[in-house]
């Protein structure tokens, strides 16, 4: 969700505010909210949930500031 939103954001050619807003507030809770029952449902293993923080480590380090990768270490609360 974190890798392929920002993209298709961009292109409905959306306020930057509304896109962090609406991203990282509302689609991304829905979307770990989601996530996390999955993987209880179904007992996925540990790991699986490691697995989002590196996606969203390399969305920021490809579209932000190579600085930025370092607050993916905060997902992982």
């Amino acid at each position: 969700m974190a890798f392929v939103a920002p993209y298709i954001f961009k292109l409905l050619h959306m306020a930057v505010a509304w896109r962090v807003g609406l991203l990282f507030i509302v689609l991304d809770s829905i979307f770990a909210w989601w996530i996390g029952r999955q993987i209880k449902q179904h007992q996925l293993p540990w790991w699986t949930i490691i697995v989002f923080p590196i996606l969203f480590a390399l969305m920021v380090f490809l579209r932000f500031t190579k600085y930025d990768y370092w607050m993916a270490l905060s997902t992982c609360d």
